[in-house]
Parts: structure tokens; C-alpha cells; sequence
């Protein structure tokens, strides 16, 4: 692997583990309660974006087709109409592996 491509591939290997730990034991409820009092975001949404932004990296890698976080963004606002707390986890940690890519992809 490019020695230009290990940071970038370090810090999504660092992200997948924090989220995934910050999501570990929380239902949909917790995963979906907004901070700062109700204004601020929902670890369900801000998780989400992660996902959609390795969604769109994969697309410009040409290893998926579409990315189905952005199908619902008209519909979400801080937190309300997220996926649930294990859909997030799941897509998270294991359907769309872009460091394995990165890694595969870039010798």
C-alpha cells in the first residue's frame, strides 16, 4: 500500500472502532436522543454521515453503485428519520469495508 493512502486507511480503521464503541450497548432510543438539549445531532445521524461520506468515497472508487444514506436526507433533521441503531452498526462495521479497499486497491 501507498505509504500516501496508510493515514487515510489508519483513520477510518480509528473511526470504525470508536463509533462502533460509542453505539455498542445503546437501543434505538439512546442511539437516536439529540444533544445540547434536543439542537444538536443524534449519534445515529452523525454516524450515519460517516457512513455516507465512505459511501461516496466508494463510489468514486467505482465499488459501489449508489449510496442509499443519501435517499433519505430530505427526511432528516438532526437525528429524526435515521436507520436505527443496529443498521448503523452494521452498515458500520461490516457491509461496506473501505479500508480493505483502500488496502487492496492501492498497492
Amino acid at each position: 500500500m501507498s505509504h500516501l493512502i496508510q493515514p487515510l486507511v489508519d483513520i477510518f480503521d480509528f473511526n470504525t472502532m470508536t463509533v462502533s464503541v460509542s453505539l455498542a450497548d445503546l437501543d434505538n432510543e439512546d442511539a437516536g436522543q439529540r444533544m445540547r438539549q434536543g439542537d444538536g445531532s443524534s449519534i445515529t445521524f452523525l454516524a450515519g454521515h460517516l457512513i455516507s461520506t465512505r459511501h461516496v468515497m466508494l463510489q468514486l472508487l467505482r465499488a459501489i453503485d449508489d449510496n442509499p444514506y443519501l435517499a433519505h436526507r430530505a427526511g432528516i433533521s438532526g437525528g429524526a428519520g435515521c436507520a436505527d441503531a443496529a443498521h448503523v452498526r452494521a452498515d458500520l462495521t461490516s457491509h461496506y469495508p473501505l479500508s480493505e479497499i483502500l488496502r487492496s486497491g492501492c498497492s
